[in-house]
């Protein structure tokens, strides 16, 4: 099904061993325009749910345990089929992980960036026309004056990417900080 390829391709922008959650990938699918339903009374986030117990039983994606056998509600790709992910999906995923020093192909469309840095930000995002999902996989500390500007900056930078349709930032301390987003963030459909 061309449909459970693409999402599967999709799984090729997280690092290896990255721990996935179903609800947030199931969400990110949905956000992508990956779920289509055939029937009107279905929910889209069941189809792309059946969509992942797919690939699941498949064993394109498996359960993370943890060490003394316990299960925990996580899920990774084998490092194996993370080679066939990235190449099914060809240049439209890419990602940045920590020390990366390369150029991001101008083409791609989904980015996940491992580690904030404004620099890369600034450098080598900023000129993705193309971009349409950007996840941002730290989790940003945003817990003085000096950090709201900055994120008041890149996020100005970001409207300038006309086609992108998915942000997602792991904010932490945002309740305590004096930051507002700007206007045109609302302007993102997911």
């Amino acid at each position: 099904d061309e449909q459970v390829r693409r999402c599967f391709a999709y799984c090729s922008i997280f690092p290896r061993r990255h721990k996935l959650r179903r609800d947030e990938l199931v969400k990110l699918w949905v956000a992508e325009g990956f779920i289509k339903t055939s029937k009107p009374e279905e929910e889209m986030e069941d189809v792309a749910k059946n969509y992942f117990d797919e690939l699941l039983s498949a064993s394109f994606l498996q359960k993370v345990e943890l060490r003394d056998g316990r299960e925990v509600d996580y899920f990774t790709i084998h490092d194996l089929l993370c080679d066939l992910a990235e190449e099914v999906a060809g240049r439209d995923c890419f990602r940045i992980e920590k020390g990366f020093t390369g150029e991001v192909p101008q083409d791609v469309r989904y980015l996940f960036v491992g580690t904030y840095d404004t620099k890369i930000l600034a450098e080598k995002i900023s000129g993705l026309q193309k971009l349409r999902t950007l996840i941002i996989g730290d989790r940003i500390h945003i817990n003085s004056s000096t950090a709201c500007k900055v994120f008041a900056g890149m996020f100005t930078k970001l409207t300038e990417l006309r086609k992108l349709r998915v942000l997602k930032i792991n904010f932490v301390g945002l309740a305590h900080a004096r930051f507002s987003f700007p206007g045109s963030i609302g302007q993102f459909k997911h």
